[in-house]
């Protein structure tokens, strides 16, 4: 019996590979300062097999991407290729996109039994390059290959290119033994023992669907296949649920038009294309506008704070386990795999919740909480035995229009749904209101079948439905927050960029504290770091940077940073290149930028009338007007220089620009403004 556990020896590896050059690197992971590099300089060189393969036998090897590139090129080099050799495969997997397991036809490779190989590439949500990666985890150094992948190098390149790689092999390290990445992997090395076969290099996703192949071949005895695409139906209609019924005659309208409707498969995927009928359809209750598709329902909100007073309430309402929830209750399952894949996948549900709370069995729970979920992702893919888009529509439209009914509901009943979002909504109203709120909750419940978990906010400040802040203030008074999109914590899946401004405006929300304050107080220097990935590669000032930028406003700078093309890299105006950080926290930071930056964050909130300051936004301590444009365009405005507004409330595109003051006689003036003068 396999435990699928860690070797003793734990080793991180990458490969360089280029006309003239070869190399596999290997880092030892528990005593990073330990490196082997193997390499080749030139076909007449030879890589030295026996000590890579004692390597291979002995270690844990980890890589990332190692299952597409680096295991299939390392197995090569191992039976004898050279570096042109080499470089002609490195070419059908970039270039050509030659799938691994083709790979190992074509170069009649395989796997030997002896590798234990984790890639750490699918264990993220929302894959992203090394270099992304290692930007969000905060690592010392950002580097991009120092020569293109084509070039003949030179002896002192090739060193170069090795020291590029140990950079790439630390940082490798790093994110393996991130708090996001490494207790996945280590759940996943249970899971393997558990059902005895490899889950350690597989998504969520992917394990879900594997545990539920595994589960549905032993109780079925049969093996399991994807259906044959072209025996799918490709028309559809939906069918709704019995429970289903609306009042407001433009939610009855657009039930009658959710069920008349067909829906095609797009061949060229596999999923569901949204009608133009729907994709088009605003939704209007109250005063909310709503949206449907294809992945769920979403409120239309933009630049709204909703701040609870004392005799009001603002509750989060989602439903436990949604689409879990939707599928046993309304009985759904694959057309292909039956009543089994129902009954296995309620056995998982009921199991899960069973032993939530016991903590021996917290490895089991986990793995549960993966198949639902991931399992539900593989209906709408074409390549999976799981393949159904006629379960995928009706649980996605039965979930968005039973929220639907509820929101009607609670709209009738005189309360605000202030948001919506796929698996649940947020309500403001009175207090006394509140019992009201919960009836009708419970009278859903028992009609759908579905539980609420309610969370209590003071306040929330949407940008969007998926980009805001939303307050909670715990009984002993102590505040936290969630935060969602472009206000979200800086993580493995999220750039996370404006952390610094984000956490003023917080402090500011929750009590007053001066945006400056908060920004000047801050010593930790990646908060006040961004970055962002140019795929035609950046520059300033001349200078190469790579294809992942990092970078802080500094008042040093006056150029921005530009792209292969020459144009201008998205808000990079006044900023200093940190591609390797700091040991010293730089003495050059623009804190005017950072104040004006958190400042513009509160007006997308929705918190108006903050009085902009007078240092960060230049502002005159006396009431007079200068004539002024924007830099692109010939109109003046009379410019209030103590708020630096036009008096016609034209507005500039960017809080970080400037009015442009260079108005003769013979410039052209804005109407409005002229009457405001005339007065």
């Amino acid at each position: 019996m396999k435990n699928y556990q860690y070797r003793s020896n734990l080793v991180v590896c990458d490969i360089e590979c280029y006309p003239n050059y070869f190399l596999v690197a290997f880092k030892d992971i528990n005593n990073p300062e330990k490196i082997k590099r193997f390499e080749m300089r030139g076909d007449d060189d030879t890589l030295d097999v026996q000590s890579i393969k004692r390597i291979l036998r002995m270690a844990t090897v980890v890589t990332f991407n190692g299952l597409g590139y680096d295991i299939p090129m390392i197995l090569y080099a191992m039976k004898g290729a050279n570096c042109s050799d080499l470089k002609e495969a490195s070419h059908d997997i970039n270039t050509n996109g030659l799938k691994p397991w083709v790979f190992e036809k074509v170069y009649e490779v395989s796997q030997p039994a002896y590798l234990d190989h984790i890639d750490i590439f699918p264990i993220p949500e929302g894959q992203a390059s090394l270099k992304a990666y290692s930007a969000r985890i905060g690592c010392l150094k950002l580097q991009d290959l120092p020569y293109d992948h084509d070039r003949w190098l030179t002896p002192k390149e090739m060193d170069e290119v090795a020291a590029y790689c140990d950079n790439d092999l630390a940082n490798t390290r790093s994110l393996f033994l991130h708090q996001e990445i490494k207790p996945n992997i280590d759940l996943r090395c249970e899971i393997s023992k558990e059902y005895q076969f490899d889950l350690r290099s597989k998504s969520d996703a992917q394990v879900g669907e594997l545990i539920f192949k595994n589960t549905l071949e032993r109780k079925t005895g049969r093996r399991l296949y994807k259906p044959d695409f072209n025996t799918v139906k490709k028309k559809i209609k939906y069918d709704a649920p019995d429970f289903m019924s609306f009042s407001n005659p433009s939610l009855i309208k657009l039930y009658e038009l959710v069920t008349s409707l067909t829906y095609y498969i797009n061949p060229k995927h596999g999923r569901i294309d949204l009608p133009v009928e729907l994709s088009s359809e605003k939704i209007k209750v109250g005063d909310a506008t709503y949206t449907i598709g294809i992945g769920g329902i979403h409120s239309n909100e933009s630049s709204q704070a909703v701040v609870a007073e004392d005799d009001e309430f603002i509750c989060d309402a989602d439903v436990g386990s949604f689409y879990p929830s939707i599928i046993i209750n309304g009985g759904f399952y694959p057309t292909h795999l039956g009543l089994p894949f129902y009954n296995v996948y309620k056995q998982f549900r009921d199991d899960r919740l069973a032993m939530k709370h016991d903590p021996e069995k917290k490895v089991i729970v986990q793995t549960l909480k993966i198949a639902l979920n991931g399992s539900y992702g593989k209906l709408s893919s074409m390549y999976s035995f799981l393949y159904s888009p006629k379960m995928m529509l009706q649980v996605t439209l039965t979930g968005q229009l039973s929220l639907l009914m509820l929101i009607e509901r609670i709209t009738d009943a005189g309360m605000r749904v202030i948001s919506a979002n796929t698996d649940g909504i947020v309500i403001h109203g009175k207090k006394h209101q509140r019992a009201k709120l919960e009836d009708i909750v419970a009278v859903w419940e028992i009609e759908t079948g579905y539980m609420m978990e309610y969370t209590e906010y003071a306040a929330i400040y949407s940008q969007s439905v998926n980009s805001y802040l939303a307050m909670k203030r715990s009984p002993d008074g102590k505040t936290s927050w969630k935060r969602k999109g472009n206000f979200a914590s800086r993580s493995i899946a999220l750039t996370g960029n404006g952390q610094v401004c984000i956490e003023a405006v917080m402090a500011y929300l929750e009590n007053g504290t001066p945006l400056r304050k908060t920004i000047e107080n801050c010593t930790d220097f990646l908060k006040f770091t961004n970055f962002r990935q140019v795929k035609t590669g950046a520059y300033k000032d001349g200078e190469y940077l790579g294809k992942v930028v990092r970078w802080y406003y500094s008042t040093d700078s006056k150029t921005p940073i530009l792209n292969k093309r020459g144009n201008k890299v998205p808000a990079t105006q006044g900023v200093k290149p940190c591609m390797n950080l700091p040991d010293e926290f730089p003495t050059d930071v623009d804190y005017d930028w950072y104040v004006r930056e958190a400042h513009s964050m509160l007006n997308v909130l929705g918190v108006k009338n903050v009085n902009k300051e007078r240092r960060a936004f230049s502002l005159s301590d006396k009431k007079e007007y200068r004539w002024g444009r924007k830099e692109d365009r010939v109109t003046y405005h009379s410019i209030d220089m103590t708020t630096k507004e036009a008096v016609c409330e034209a507005r500039l595109k960017d809080p970080h620009d400037e009015w442009v003051y260079d108005a003769d006689e013979g410039s052209k003036y804005c109407g409005k403004c002229g009457k405001f003068h005339d007065k």
